[in-house]
């Protein structure tokens, strides 16, 4: 009886470790897949299809205010409108 059950479970045990390879297999082809999907070249290449385009000059930082000071101007935030 304690070698059938010895059989079962040794059984049991493959099976689980069948699952698990195939488990570390499917993890290890995932991360393959996102780090090919991130290479500079890929994006470079997904934004192009979507017509995306390098600009000719280099962003320029524009200051904003910060919160509270005035601008001068006149604001339309917060206003109803008919």
């Amino acid at each position: 009886v304690v070698n059938v059950w010895l059989a079962q479970s040794q059984l049991s045990l493959d099976q689980l470790n069948g699952r698990v390879d195939a488990a570390q297999l499917a993890y290890q082809q995932a991360l393959l897949t996102r780090a090919e999907a991130a290479s500079p070249s890929q994006i470079i290449a997904r934004a192009n299809q979507l017509g995306l385009v390098a600009p000719s000059q280099p962003p320029v930082a524009v200051p904003v205010p910060a919160a509270g000071t005035s601008t001068g101007g006149t604001s339309t935030v917060g206003t109803k409108v008919p």
